[in-house]
């Protein structure tokens, strides 16, 4: 393979000496120097509770003001501490979100497509989860102090409560990539700024937050086959768009989050399970959310 960029791979969880290899990038993005934290067949806790089988991700979530991400399967809810030494930790609020799930067993049953986490403030986040049907949303509230109550809503709802959803972003059953994530989510997002729960913070509204400074999507590059990018947007009065990197053209990459100054980013490997990859924000982003 023909290339002008090089990445730096240093395994973290996989492999205590950090062997490094060196990969050529085979386009003109810029590269980013990603770490392994986790091959996710690894969870301690998962197998406390008999499972023995690889995750299957379909979405991953985290956000400044939380101290934990969410990791999405089909039919299950995953919240671990962001990691910071390569390794995963269950979170103590973990058992909330099978609670969650729990209530509204069709939701379930029908399957998940994604997940995204919102805070009101910085002691308020829930997780947004969207149905596999993409007709419906979940919203579930994270962390013991949250007390919130788990609420369905459908785009007929949303739409009563003036956060209109598009027919064109209901995807038929097929899932939703977050590339595109739909419009129902956002109004999902909209509700809960309307009914942000009153529980002592400092007054400011998610626009203020750290998380909404900054949005960062993943999607394929055009005539490269295999191989993604990092899209990044600066929020205001409307999108700025500020540049894109590159990912190594190694695994296929499926979903990413940011938080920590860190992307993390779920990736399966031409042969093996999925994996949890991270890297250092760029200066430029860095920037933007410092702003």
């Amino acid at each position: 393979m023909v290339g002008i960029g090089w990445y730096v791979v240093n395994p973290l969880a996989m492999n205590s000496t950090r062997k490094k290899s060196r990969m050529k990038s085979s386009v003109l993005l810029p590269p980013l120097d990603v770490s392994l934290v986790s091959d996710l067949s690894d969870f301690s806790w998962m197998r406390s509770l008999g499972r023995h089988v690889p995750l299957q991700p379909v979405g991953l979530a985290c956000d400044d003001n939380h101290s934990s991400m969410v990791i999405a399967e089909r039919f299950a809810l995953h919240e671990v501490q962001i990691p910071s030494l390569g390794t995963l930790q269950p979170s103590e609020s973990q058992n909330g979100l099978e609670k969650c799930l729990g209530e509204y067993p069709h939701f379930r049953a029908d399957g998940l497509a994604g997940v995204r986490i919102k805070c009101t403030s910085p002691a308020g986040c829930h997780a947004l989860i969207l149905g596999a049907h993409s007709n419906q949303s979940l919203v579930c509230p994270l962390g013991a102090s949250s007390r919130c109550q788990p609420t369905l809503l459908t785009s007929e709802t949303l739409r009563a409560r003036g956060c209109p959803v598009e027919r064109s972003d209901l995807n038929q059953g097929q899932g939703i990539p977050d590339m595109a994530f739909p419009t129902l989510i956002e109004a999902s997002s909209h509700f809960l700024d309307r009914n942000k729960e009153n529980n002592g913070s400092d007054g400011r509204d998610s626009r203020g937050l750290l998380g909404a400074k900054l949005v960062i999507s993943l999607s394929d590059i055009p005539g490269h086959l295999g191989v993604s990018a990092a899209n990044a947007w600066a929020l205001g009065e409307r999108r700025q768009y500020i540049g894109s990197w590159s990912f190594p053209a190694t695994h296929r990459w499926t979903s990413l989050c940011h938080a920590q100054g860190k992307i993390f980013v779920l990736g399966v490997p031409q042969a093996g399970e999925s994996e949890l990859w991270s890297f250092a924000m760029p200066e430029e982003l860095r920037k933007r959310i410092a702003m």
